[in-house]
């Protein structure tokens, strides 16, 4: 019996929106209920969904202001009633008849927290989550499709809603680890994500809440030399990406909401085991969060 809820979360990106309502729909067998999370959208969508009728299977939550990704996520993933939770963008694509073989993992792997397709970008087909062509524990999930054990969400009390945009998936990936489950990788189950950089002042303020919420998730969970350590490996390439996208004068601003994060995230720890500690700190685990160091990283960078 199909046991999956799919919780789709959107923010004015209405032609994909119906685009993967389409795909959803056209095989309503396949799941037990689908879950729109209106982020406030302004451009048409609400009236949308207000316009459809499909049937008692399909909820709509919409939202009088923008509560971020994980605040957003949050309000399907606690309404959604199946054992297993697929959650997507607005901009994702993963096909119905793919949605058995995610149930059937979860249900022949009890230890199973979070299935992570592979991702790939739909226009580009370049892979988004490259881990290879076999199945292997990750450190997170992609975040604009993956499937969740309910359970798991519940013992780790869903998403840490500071995370406005970016590290969620990082930080309920390392939670969820901790409360005995793995997060694995399935490259034979793809999704298609049509995804964006955003240019420009909005651009560079998603880049910021990013910078921010890594440094606060790796001090949040881990202890403060192993994250000051991967923290400042990655504060490195932000800052040399923020220069390249930004110019220099966005290298300040990004050291400032590094600081921030980290204090923030000192403030909120919250000790891991000696176990977590132990899979965090494999310097091979993917995708990187900091766990590479920057000569190995050069290294690769050469040999290519």
């Amino acid at each position: 019996m199909v046991n999956i809820s799919v919780v789709i979360l959107s923010y004015n990106r209405l032609e994909r929106l119906k685009e993967n309502l389409l795909v959803l729909l056209s095989r309503p067998q396949a799941w037990n209920e689908i879950i729109i999370v209106d982020n406030a959208s302004t451009d048409g969508t609400h009236e949308f969904l207000e316009s459809l009728r499909v049937n008692n299977k399909f909820y709509v939550f919409r939202q009088p202001q923008n509560l971020g990704v994980a605040g957003g996520r949050n309000v399907g993933l606690k309404r959604a009633k199946s054992e297993v939770v697929l959650c997507l963008d607005d901009d994702a694509l993963l096909a119905p008849d793919q949605f058995d073989y995610i149930v059937d993992a979860f249900r022949h792997d009890l230890t199973l927290g979070v299935f992570c397709p592979l991702v790939i970008h739909g226009e580009t087909k370049l892979p988004q989550n490259p881990h290879g062509n076999h199945r292997i524990e990750v450190a997170n999930y992609h975040g604009a499709a993956h499937a969740f054990r309910k359970e798991a969400l519940e013992k780790i009390g869903f998403l840490d809603e500071e995370c406005f945009f970016g590290g969620e998936e990082l930080d309920s990936s390392i939670r969820i680890y901790e409360a005995g489950y793995r997060c694995v990788y399935f490259p034979e189950v793809v999704a298609l994500h049509y995804s964006f950089m955003r240019p420009g002042p909005q651009g560079f303020d998603r880049y910021l809440r990013w910078t921010y919420n890594y440094a606060r998730i790796l001090y949040k969970n881990f202890p403060e030399p192993m994250a000051r350590c991967y923290a400042s490996r990655l504060l490195v390439m932000r800052i040399f990406r923020s220069v390249q996208f930004f110019g220099v004068s966005a290298t300040f601003q990004v050291w400032k909401t590094d600081r921030k994060g980290r204090m923030a995230g000192k403030r909120h720890h919250i000790p891991v085991s000696k176990r977590t500690i132990e899979f965090y700190g494999d310097e091979n685990l993917r995708p990187e969060f900091g766990n590479v160091p920057l000569w190995r990283k050069a290294l690769g960078k050469l040999a290519r």
